[in-house]
């Protein structure tokens, strides 16, 4: 057997002499592309490398790495409370699936997941909150430049009825007195009160200038609302037609509502010191100065050892009160006034009356328990019963 030719690769491609680089095109993928070497073996194993790359194809991502390339994408289209929302699900997702390569998860390892959230006794809108999110991540799997996977694997799987739903908290009777009671001595009060005369949601009560207050017509246009990405508020408009709406201006409301002989109708009602709209951390150091004043708040005493080695009592505040519980406590009181659940939906700015119709729903239900705990308190007085679980 003689010995095998030396292959010329030299003879394979054009030189340019000016640069002492070898060189040639080569169509790869339907896409031309540049190749240069010194030397022209090295050139031919580039070339071979891409040919056989370009056969394999692109290599598949895993799901945590399609999950963050979808999560770039999708953070600066939405707000900053939308991303919030959006956060837990997205952590309990790529903690659960993060290592699996995206084309291998199947319709089956998603209906496991979502089962093992129900067993686990998470809310109705968890659940779906969690499936909402992991079918944005396989869309944009799908319509991604060299997508890997061609079926939305989330699309065939059902979430079971029966699952427990997140009960409204709205204050109790006790708690709007207290609000009430407190709405001029207390920091922040007036705030506070306002949100339960009105049913306005944080941003929409900070936005709020005294131009958007009719005292002869007794109305307040809702029209505007503060949000706050990365802490800093921006003005936007209501996500819906039924956020910019009119709410009556109750007498209660009105005697505390003093306008400022200098104020002009775009002044803040709720500004910080130097006029402009507080900022996220501004409006929580008030809120919970608030919260402090009136008793919104527990206080869980910690010993703690400081790193001199003396003890010290560290008290674990937390607040118990949060401004949208004031908007539940509106509804309530739009609810025992008798007030059907179509005009609720105008006046609390709902877009969907389902929506006004479970909150309506709630409250009955806790209104019946309610009652039936009433009787049952009456029935131990007056008989004298001690009933097994109080033995």
């Amino acid at each position: 057997m003689g010995r095998p030719k030396k292959v010329d690769y030299a003879a394979m491609f054009s030189f340019d002499g000016n640069s002492g680089l070898y060189y040639c095109t080569r169509t790869i993928g339907l896409k031309k592309r540049k190749f240069r070497a010194k030397d022209p073996e090295v050139l031919y194993v580039k070339i071979q490398a891409a040919e056989k790359e370009e056969k394999a194809g692109p290599p598949v991502p895993t799901f945590r790495e399609t999950a963050e390339a979808w999560m770039n994408w999708k953070w600066p289209k939405i707000e900053r409370n939308t991303q919030i929302c959006y956060e837990v699900s997205y952590n309990r997702a790529v903690d659960a699936l993060g290592g699996e390569l995206i084309s291998d998860i199947t319709p089956a390892d998603i209906d496991q997941f979502i089962q093992r959230m129900a067993l686990q006794g998470y809310a109705a809108k968890t659940v779906k909150s969690q499936k909402s999110i992991l079918k944005m991540i396989f869309d944009y799997a799908i319509t991604r430049p060299g997508a890997c996977i061609k079926l939305n694997p989330v699309a065939s799987v059902t979430i079971q009825r029966g699952l427990p739903r997140k009960k409204r908290s709205a204050p109790d009777d006790h708690t709007m007195q207290t609000i009430i009671d407190n709405v001029e001595s207390a920091t922040f009060g007036l705030f506070a009160y306002l949100l339960l005369y009105t049913g306005c949601r944080r941003g929409e009560a900070l936005a709020l200038t005294w131009g958007d207050i009719d005292f002869k017509a007794k109305k307040i246009s809702v029209t505007k609302s503060y949000v706050f990405p990365s802490g800093m508020p921006v003005l936007k408009e209501p996500k819906t037609d039924a956020g910019t709406r009119e709410i009556d201006l109750l007498p209660g409301l009105m005697a505390h509502l003093q306008r400022p002989e200098t104020a002009l109708d775009t002044t803040l009602i709720f500004p910080a010191p130097d006029g402009r709209p507080l900022q996220e951390n501004a409006f929580r150091r008030r809120w919970r100065h608030y919260c402090k004043d009136v008793g919104f708040y527990t206080d869980t005493p910690e010993k703690r050892t400081s790193k001199q080695g003396k003890e010290y009592i560290y008290h674990n505040i937390k607040i118990t009160l949060t401004p949208h519980q004031l908007r539940h406590g509106y509804a309530t009181l739009c609810y025992e006034s008798g007030i059907d659940e179509k005009a609720a939906q105008v006046m609390l700015g709902h877009a969907d009356i389902q929506t006004t119709m479970q909150t309506y729903t709630d409250l009955r239900e806790a209104r019946r328990q309610d009652q039936s705990s009433k009787l049952t308190d009456y029935m131990a007085q007056k008989y004298g019963e001690v009933y097994p679980n109080e033995k």
